[in-house]
């Protein structure tokens, strides 16, 4: 049986509201689940992780990956 140890998942992050799409929010709500069901850690890629130059994330986007990631902690789900 292959065995998973780390998954990743992309979110979007809108770079003027620094809001999560309800699309990204239910792929990292299935991600957290086949984590928390094999054990593996969470990676979120924000979709704005390549051109922090250009548009740095807001301190409502970065609030909104906090809360994934407290979101994944309160589900015995840890992340990177």
């Amino acid at each position: 049986m292959l065995e998973i140890n780390k998954i990743l998942v992309g979110v979007e992050v809108k770079p003027r509201t620094g809001k999560i799409p309800a699309g990204s929010k239910t792929a990292f709500d299935q991600a957290c689940m086949l984590a928390s069901n094999t054990g593996a850690q969470l990676i979120v890629l924000h979709s704005q992780w390549r051109s922090e130059e250009l548009w740095p994330l807001t301190e409502k986007g970065q609030a909104a990956l906090n809360a994934l990631r407290d979101e994944a902690a309160s589900k015995g789900v840890p992340t990177i």
